[in-house]
């Protein structure tokens, strides 16, 4: 089901790399998330093969259910994330009680102009087929996730699932938060860059002063580039940004 880098810690950075593509771009950013899971004495674990069985590839995330039965917490990470070297330990930095996330909300920094949009849309439409929870804010991207076993109700495939209109599983994710009053930390746009959004020149320029570049919808909004090219130049760039700064 899993590879892990190690076997004895009580943490863990996860991802999800199931197909062909996501192994391809898994190469180029698996390793920047292996240094950071030894730097904060975690496992490594790349989810790679089905389980959860749920219309869609990206609800093999919630595996991360049954992971929280092996580790008291989890910092999840989507395939298509590079983490920089200097990226703080959000182990340390985040309370055990709190989940981790960055909640996009109303007055949210970096935000582009069309994304309050969708997730207001969004949110209404799920709590319109599967009940109203008086959920109308804090809405967070799943692609950056620090779990521990407490918050294991957010992912839990034990209960029915449901797909979102235009997030696929971020929405019932974020629902099941909602409906559960967990707090939580916000982490910020830094620990979540989001540089494709918008296809906003600002947010690309900027990438590298930030802890963990994630390029969630880069082929929308850049549909004329390659994101395994993309990635591949980002991550030698980094490097040769981080040799520099070390010298």
């Amino acid at each position: 089901m899993h590879r892990l880098m190690k076997t004895n810690y009580r943490n863990a950075v996860v991802t999800l790399a199931i197909g062909e593509p996501a192994k391809s771009i898994g190469e180029l950013t698996h390793p920047t998330m292996e240094l950071y899971a030894e730097r904060t004495k975690s496992d490594f674990v790349a989810i790679e093969t089905n389980a959860v069985n749920f219309e869609h590839p990206k609800f093999e995330k919630f595996q991360l259910y049954d992971l929280l039965e092996a580790y008291d917490r989890v910092f999840f990470l989507d395939n298509d994330i590079i983490v920089m070297p200097n990226c703080p330990d959000v182990f340390r930095l985040v309370p055990r009680q709190d989940f981790g996330a960055f909640f996009d909300s109303e007055d949210a920094v970096n935000n582009e102009e069309d994304i309050p949009e969708w997730r207001n849309e969004e949110i209404l439409y799920f709590q319109d087929k599967y009940g109203d929870i008086n959920w109308r804010n804090d809405h967070f991207n799943s692609g950056v996730m620090l779990l521990s076993k407490e918050h294991r109700e957010i992912v839990s495939y034990k209960n029915p699932i449901h797909r979102g209109k235009r997030f696929v599983d971020q929405t019932q994710i974020n629902y099941n938060f909602q409906k559960n009053g967990y707090s939580y930390y916000d982490l910020g746009p830094k620990f979540n860059y989001l540089l494709a959004l918008g296809k906003s020149k600002r947010l690309f320029k900027n990438r590298f002063n930030n802890h963990i570049l994630h390029y969630a919808g880069f082929e929308h909004f850049y549909r004329d580039e390659s994101l395994y090219d993309r990635i591949k130049v980002d991550v030698k760039l980094m490097y040769r940004l981080e040799s520099v700064l070390s010298a």
